[in-house]
């Protein structure tokens, strides 16, 4: 029995030995010019491959065997991950900092735009996974306010038309073919749909005065189209 006790305590000391206490912190989001930000216009067709630049604070550096998992969450969702193996971040020693990115675009410009992802925020947490320990978690995340244009096809030269624009009660919309219509805010937030073929009416008056767009969905693609409730 005293045998047991004793390999016990041994096996948790050389546990304690090994775990570092660290505070890796992310100190924000960077723009082109490595400065950090809150808050970014993006282009209509650019893609969104945002970077953030990370801390090590100390006193020691992440296990070898640990990992850094970066959660990425889009409006308090969880969308996808960065996984760094410690054994990385090894060189990284205190007070050093390091640019994290992801190798290729969280959303693409097609998908933003399939979305109508208009104004969003996107939010970096680190977390460890393994021995070391994070002692202050106050700093273990940040977030940016994305905001993006749609690209909008001019009336003109379209063969869907929106009539009257500005609309204050009824929206006419002449499409060809079957299709169905979106009313986005801009949110992003879809707050109508209806199925149409040809020419339809919508009843507008009930929304708040502001820009939305129109996305017409049909067989051979689809289109948005901006119009203003008066």
């Amino acid at each position: 029995m005293k045998r047991i006790f004793t390999f016990f305590c041994t096996i948790v000391l050389a546990v304690g030995l090994q775990a570092q206490n660290v505070d890796y912190e992310i100190v924000g989001f960077l723009d082109a010019d490595d400065d950090v930000i809150e808050q970014y216009l993006m282009t209509s067709n650019e893609d969104l491959q945002p970077r953030v630049l990370l801390k090590n604070n100390g006193p020691g550096v992440c296990n070898a065997s640990d990992s850094i998992i970066f959660d990425i969450y889009n409006n308090d969702e969880l969308t996808t991950y960065i996984y760094i193996h410690g054994s990385e971040l090894q060189s990284m020693s205190a007070g050093e900092t390091r640019i994290i990115s992801l190798p290729s675009p969280i959303y693409t410009s097609e998908v933003m735009d399939q979305f109508v992802m208009t104004s969003f925020v996107l939010c970096y947490e680190v977390r460890i996974v393994g021995t070391s320990v994070d002692s202050e978690a106050s700093n273990n995340s940040a977030c940016l306010q994305i905001s993006r244009p749609l690209p909008v096809i001019e009336y003109a030269e379209s063969a869907i038309r929106l009539y009257p624009n500005p609309a204050a009660h009824v929206l006419n919309i002449s499409c060809p073919g079957l299709a169905q219509l979106q009313i986005v805010n801009m949110l992003g937030q879809v707050v109508y749909i209806q199925e149409a073929s040809g020419d339809a009416q919508i009843d507008v008056s009930d929304l708040e005065k502001g820009v939305y767009f129109v996305r017409v969905v049909g067989a051979h693609g689809s289109s948005t189209h901006k119009f203003i409730k008066s």
